[in-house]
């Protein structure tokens, strides 16, 4: 079963799914957040230009939403990546 917030499990981060609303809220600006992790900071407002367009179809909030728990998954490692999950999934 997938979980729902971000937990630690012996050790590792666990990040929810890219299905998880709050990653398409990320992307579209519905939740205000500036991550600390640079490239993330950087996708996001990158993401926010394309998608903030009227009319941004739900398929591509949902690549973009995919992508950016991607970038986080894959840099989970990171302290500052460990943060920003922290903060979003509190």
């Amino acid at each position: 079963m997938a979980r729902e917030t971000a937990e630690c499990d012996e050790g590792v981060m666990q990040i929810p799914p890219a299905a998880h609303p709050t990653w398409a809220d990320l992307v579209t600006g519905k939740v205000k957040f500036e991550p600390s992790f640079l490239a993330a900071r950087m996708f996001i407002v990158r993401v926010r230009m394309e998608v903030g367009k009227a009319g941004a179809k739900p398929e591509l909030i949902r690549k973009h939403a995919t992508g950016l728990r991607d970038l986080l998954a894959q840099n989970a490692d990171c302290a500052s990546v460990q943060q920003d999950i922290a903060k979003i999934f509190k």
